[in-house]
């Protein structure tokens, strides 16, 4: 759960709604922790809208489990798979683990905000996405009160990166909506860049 209410809204209509796919699943990472909190800030997730993607989920009746998928990734029976990576893979401390248990898929598309070194082990075709932060696209968040708030964008830092609702609206074939932002000339070259590389 750590992309905005509208970013879930666009993948789910499009993968759900227009591909007619309901093969959805909820990638939990730290389940021992997760109904946790420490009364501030962190939840045991360390996830900033997990209430949020859990209500889209149940609103579209889209409640497989990840053993389902699991079980099909043995079988056989997946071809493609898309996933919208988590935006801090340091929380997710089983990031290899997924990976791997994808490895032999035809075609993976990974949309994420960093750098996955891990599938550079990937054995079938891979096309990675890179994604704004949530500080350089507007949202709206469900806390873990179930209330939503609505953040707007402070800057950029990898200039043509994308909201995952601009990825799926090219995905969907629909470039023309996609406004991306034109690069500097020099970009700065700070931590973010450092740590995501270049586009």
């Amino acid at each position: 759960g750590q992309h905005s209410n509208e970013e879930y809204d666009a993948i789910l209509d499009w993968i759900n709604g227009d591909l007619k796919v309901d093969q959805v699943y909820h990638w939990v990472n730290n389940p021992e922790k997760f109904d946790d909190f420490d009364g501030l800030l962190l939840r045991g997730d360390r996830n900033p809208n997990t209430k949020g993607l859990l209500e889209r989920l149940d609103a579209r009746k889209l409640n497989k489990t990840w053993q389902d998928f699991e079980t099909k990734l043995k079988a056989g029976t997946v071809r493609v798979v898309i996933v919208v990576g988590p935006e801090n893979p340091a929380v997710y401390s089983d990031m290899g683990e997924k990976v791997q248990l994808i490895n032999g898929v035809d075609k993976v598309v990974w949309m994420s905000a960093c750098p996955v070194g891990e599938l550079n082990t990937m054995t079938g075709t891979t096309w990675q996405i890179p994604l704004k932060t949530f500080v350089e696209k507007p949202g709206t968040y469900v806390n873990f009160q179930g209330r939503a708030q609505t953040v707007k964008p402070v800057t950029f830092l990898v200039k043509q990166a994308l909201s995952v609702v601009e990825a799926v609206q090219l995905m969907a074939g629909e470039a023309s909506k996609v406004e991306l932002v034109e690069p500097e000339h020099h970009p700065k070259k700070n931590y973010f860049v450092y740590s995501r590389g270049p586009l």
